[in-house]
């Protein structure tokens, strides 16, 4: 208990110090600490060369080396915008993070109570999407996240996240939420590229041109609701700044066979790399385990 209170006090005092630094010194910073993870630290790079190499065979060293570069800096850069969100204001927030298509939603939810799933990815400061959706979008937003083991420290970071009112529920409790809120107008937003641990259960896709392994929640959840599956994208207009745009997936996933929602999801997610390779987590182990992995 006390090593986890010590914990609080450090981030709290973290985020007390991001708190008065300006986004031109935190970007000062996240040069510094781009050029230690990249050549003193050298942070998962040998995952990065690789997932490169599967992704895009046919680039050459040169050009899988300079999207590695900007990766490292994309990546320190959404280190340090995260901890600066707890503590960013309303308005700074609106200006970094904007939400081009909010009314997108609208569609879905013309009679109460309504329901959709947003799928996404890792792209750039995912953090300050999920915290700004409540302030562009109608209806109510709820994240799923994976609960971390310092339970102090867990409930002081969810607080700072749905501050302007975006909800997070579990990922051990999603069915259980899900059900809590049917009266609700709600819009369920999962970061769904991570890889299964539990290689049995997941869906295994062609994904980059390799058999890759993908959670099978959000399908399983989509099928059995009916709920529309929407997908959210990042972009990037210059540093610091960020565009967040909504569109359709699939309307109807009740009359799809299993595992075709995180086929739909897989391509569009593939696309999206494709378009824009700096933005996603390259650090990700994505391809580690194969369907004949042992084990969870």
């Amino acid at each position: 208990m006390r090593f986890n209170q010590i914990g609080v006090f450090f981030f709290k005092l973290l985020i007390g110090v991001f708190r008065v630094l300006p986004f031109s010194v935190i970007h000062l910073f996240s040069n510094i600490l781009a050029f230690l993870f990249e050549y003193v630290i050298r942070y998962r790079k040998k995952v990065i060369i690789n997932n490169l190499l599967i992704a895009f065979p046919s680039k050459s060293l040169k050009e899988r080396k300079a999207i590695m570069h900007q990766t490292y800096l994309a990546l320190s850069d959404n280190f340090l915008e995260t901890i600066k969100s707890f503590s960013i204001s309303e308005k700074e927030l609106k200006k970094r993070m904007v939400f081009t298509n909010p009314d997108f939603l609208d569609q879905y939810f013309v009679t109460s109570p309504s329901h959709v799933i947003v799928l996404g990815g890792h792209f750039y400061s995912w953090e300050l999407g999920v915290l700004g959706a409540q302030l562009y979008v109608k209806q109510q937003m709820m994240g799923v996240y994976k609960p971390l083991s310092n339970k102090l420290l867990n409930d002081y970071l969810n607080k700072r996240r749905h501050r302007f009112g975006s909800e997070l529920m579990s990922m051990n409790q999603t069915f259980r939420t899900i059900l809590k809120n049917k009266n609700r107008d709600v819009a369920y937003v999962f970061i769904a590229d991570q890889s299964p641990s539990n290689v049995k259960s997941a869906h295994w896709l062609n994904f980059f041109g390799k058999n890759t392994g993908f959670l099978q929640g959000a399908d399983k959840i989509a099928r059995s609701t009916g709920y529309p599956v929407l997908y959210y994208t990042i972009t990037r207009t210059k540093r610091g700044y960020y565009e967040l745009t909504f569109s359709e997936l699939c309307a109807a996933p009740q009359s799809l066979k299993e595992g075709e929602v995180t086929r739909l999801f897989a391509q569009k997610l593939e696309e999206n790399i494709k378009a824009d390779p700096v933005g996603w987590l390259w650090s990700h182990r994505r391809w580690k385990r194969t369907p004949n992995s042992e084990g969870n």
